[in-house]
Parts: C-alpha cells; structure tokens; sequence
C-alpha cells in the first residue's frame, strides 16, 4: 500500500513537475517575442501554490511593456517629426540671419553714401570755396578744414566708381556686394565700421613698418659711399635699437640733400621703399618720375599739416585728430594712449619746425627714424594696456 501510495505520489509530482516546466518554459518563449497567453495563467495558479503574486508579477510586465512600447511609438513619431521640422526651422533660421546681415550691409553703405556725398562734400565745398576767396592762401583755414577738405577729396576719388554704380539699373545691386567684399579698396572710411578701422590702421601699419630697417639700412650704405661717418653712426645706432632725440636728427639734415640721399636723385630700388614707408601706390610699370611726384607732393602736405597745426595749437586737437595725424606720419595710432601720442606729435612738430620743402628728403627719412624703435623704448618706460601690448608684439 505504502509502494501504491509513493508510485502515486511520485507519478502526480513527476507530472506537476512536467507541467510547471511546460508552463514556465512557454512562458519564457513566449515572452521573448512579447506574446503572453491568458491559457497558461489558470495552469501557473492551479499548479504552484502563491502564483497570483507571480500572475501579478505577469500582469504588471504587461502594462510596463505595453507603457515602453506605447513611449517607443510616441519617441520615434516625435523623431520623425523633428526630422521633418529641423531643416525647416534652420533654414529659416539662417534666411533670417542672411537677411539681417544683408540689412545691415545695405544700411551700412546708404549712410556711408549720405555721410561722403552729402555732409563731407558739402562741408568739404565751402572750405573750398573759402580758400579760393581769399586767392588760396593756406593760412586762413583751421587744421581741421584743411585736413577735412583733403581727406574728402580722396575719400571721393575712391569711392565715386563704386557710388556712381549704385546708381546705374540692375547693376546697381552689385554695388554694396563688392563693397562688402572689397571695403579697403574701393570704399572710404565713411563705410567702415569701428573693427574695420581699426584693422585697416593696423594693416598699414604693419605693412609700412616692415619697410623701415631696410630703408636705414640703405641710407646706411649711401651714407658709406659718400663717406659719411656721422650718418653711418646714425643708421647704426637706429638699426640697434635706440630711439633718437630731435638734436642728433637734425645734425644729419644736410646730408639727404645729396646727390644718392635727395628725392631728385636716390636709385630707384631706394626711391621705392621710402615710398612704401608712406604708403604710395608703388608699382613696377610706375616711372620713378611719378613716384618722386607722388612723394614730394606727400611732404609737402604733411609740411602744411605741421605749420596749421602749430598755428591752432596742439590743446585744441580732438583726440580723432591727433590719432589721424601720428597715423599720417607712420605711428600706429591704436598702439598708444591718446597722452603719448600727444607727446610723439608735440616732439615731430619741433622737428619740422624750421624745415621747407627743400628738407622733403629728410622729412621723408625721419618718419622711418622717429618710429621706428619708439614701440620698444615705451614698452620700457611704462607697459600700456592688454591690447596696446599685443598689438605692439605683432609690430615688434
């Protein structure tokens, strides 16, 4: 009896074994493609004692998958239209930048063309129209008109060809597009903007200091030639790095009226970077003729310049102004505070104080001589600010 009672036994717990695993075996399978049939559920509670916690445990894997499948189908349509959106929105996002930057460009040039052709040319008339009253004599007008006029009459030549264009139908809308691209050549500083102006001065400066040593270095050699002893010292000490006072200069006035130091009568090759320390338009189809023009006619104003502003008085110069003129005779007039710069120009008006037209060679020299090493000598003296420091490294 014993035996029939554990051969059932172990025949019902065999069998209850068999159908568990059956059940947990097919739930498995089933689960892993995410199918979980409501027949195995009555089977898992008849068969193992606690399962409605387990059948509990069942239902709620079907709500979490069914919430991660419903937040998988919302992901991917809020995916689908984000990728339908995103190249919309950046275009728009970029023809609303391209407009504003094309507004701007735009307005940027009508004020240029009404401040050049209708405040400074007019301004720039009547000062002409004074000077011609009074048979052209220089010394009635201010520094401020006489250098206003001149600038308006270069700021005009430069920029009529790309304002007469505006002008013109259908090619007019190419006008600001190649004023956009070419600011420097073909538009006045009526049109440029403060970083322009500030990059633009650098530039020059950069471009006509690095003209400086190899002009010394020629005056060094004719200096040897005609056998010159003092002005070779000259050229030595400069080229070493020391900064001279206006009495050592001024000892050398007699010698660029030579025949290998004077305008009329320098080589070429010579004539060429004292033109470039000045900025002239120097070429290689250019006749020396032209360029010693050029030059003379340079001096010349800058001699002009010197005497109105000894006139006037250095107390009544804007502080636009003496950052314009120290930029007009070679000093980088974003390098320096505006008292420095007072004290360079005060200095070169001394200079050129009992000088004429006859001294334009020695004029011409002494931009190279007076600038040349003045960065360093303040970098000694007093250290200027960050950004006086860092643009005087570059020059450096």
């Amino acid at each position: 009896m014993r035996s029939g009672l554990l051969s059932s036994y172990s025949t019902f717990d065999s069998t209850r074994f068999r159908e568990r695993s059956i059940s947990c075996t097919s739930l498995k399978r089933n689960s892993r493609f995410g199918i979980h049939s409501v027949l195995l559920e009555p089977c898992l509670l008849r068969h193992r004692p606690g399962l409605p916690v387990f059948a509990r445990h069942v239902e709620q894997y079907k709500d979490n998958e069914q919430r991660d499948e419903s937040k998988a189908i919302s992901e991917n349509e809020a995916n689908r239209k984000d990728t339908q959106t995103s190249p919309i929105s950046k275009v728009e996002t970029d023809n609303d930048g391209f407009f504003k930057k094309f507004k701007s460009i735009v307005n940027t040039f009508w004020v240029g063309c009404k401040q050049l052709l209708w405040v400074d040319a007019r301004k720039a008339w009547a000062t002409k129209n004074k000077l011609k009253r009074h048979d052209y004599d220089l010394t009635i007008l201010t520094r401020e008109e006489l250098s206003h006029m001149r600038q308006t009459q270069k700021d005009i030549i430069k920029s009529l060809p790309v304002a007469l264009l505006f002008f013109v139908p259908f090619v007019g809308y190419f006008a600001p597009v190649l004023g956009y691209l070419f600011p420097k050549r073909l538009l006045s500083p009526q049109f440029w903007d403060i970083e322009q102006q500030k990059k633009f001065a650098f530039e020059d400066h950069t471009k006509r200091s690095q003209y400086y040593c190899p002009l010394i270095q020629e005056v060094g050699w004719s200096s040897r030639e005609l056998k010159n002893q003092d002005l070779l010292h000259l050229c030595i000490k400069v080229i070493d790095g020391y900064h001279l006072v206006n009495e050592e200069i001024l000892k050398q006035r007699g010698a660029f009226k030579v025949e290998l130091l004077s305008i009329a009568k320098m080589p070429r090759f010579h004539l060429v970077k004292l033109c470039k320390t000045w900025l002239l338009p120097v070429k290689w189809y250019v006749p020396s003729r032209v360029l010693r023009e050029f030059l003379s006619y340079r001096i010349k104003q800058i001699i002009e310049d010197d005497a109105a502003i000894r006139r006037d008085g250095m107390d009544i110069l804007s502080e636009i102004c003496i950052r314009q003129a120290c930029h007009a005779r070679g000093l980088d007039k974003y390098s320096f505070d505006i008292s420095v710069m007072k004290e360079w120009l005060e200095d070169w008006i001394k200079l050129t104080e009992n000088l004429s037209e006859e001294d334009s060679s020695f004029i011409a020299h002494c931009a190279a001589i007076k600038t040349m090493n003045f960065s360093k000598i303040m970098q000694k003296k007093e250290p200027p600010n960050d950004d006086s420091i860092n643009i005087s490294e570059k020059i450096i």
